[in-house]
């Protein structure tokens, strides 16, 4: 009788599953270049303006990035850091310093459109400027 339960249970659970498309994800990927030229490493989020889903973050790699999002409209945040010359921890680590615009990043104006398409899906491109 236990294992007929237990069964019932488990069919139960697993029939019951269903995928909330708000949730599917679909490639996005593109180029981001600092003051016309390729960003060499960084990082790129795509981040939904009502906070109601996660972030979709990826790394930028010699000025590419590519990812898997949930759809919808996104405001996007670009960050590079650079190592601070001369500059050490009291620990002995490197001293980094946010090099991008915050009107890119905390503030950032930048914003998407992540449709819901199959491969090679969103192709989005991003030109962003140095601390000044």
């Amino acid at each position: 009788m236990r294992t007929l339960c237990l069964c019932g249970l488990i069919l139960a659970i697993g029939g019951c599953q269903q995928t909330d498309s708000k949730f599917e994800r679909f490639p996005v990927s593109g180029t981001v270049s600092l003051d016309g030229e390729p960003i060499k490493a960084g990082r790129i989020m795509f981040i939904d303006p009502q906070m109601t889903l996660d972030p979709d973050p990826a790394e930028i790699v010699d000025g590419a990035y590519k990812l898997m999002a949930t759809a919808g409209h996104r405001r996007v945040e670009v960050n590079v850091s650079r190592e601070v010359p001369g500059k050490k921890t009291p620990l002995g680590s490197p001293v980094y310093k946010e090099v991008v615009d915050p009107k890119y990043n905390l503030n950032s104006t930048l914003e998407a459109e992540i449709m819901p398409e199959p491969a090679p899906g969103n192709i989005l491109d991003f030109e962003v400027k140095s601390i000044q």
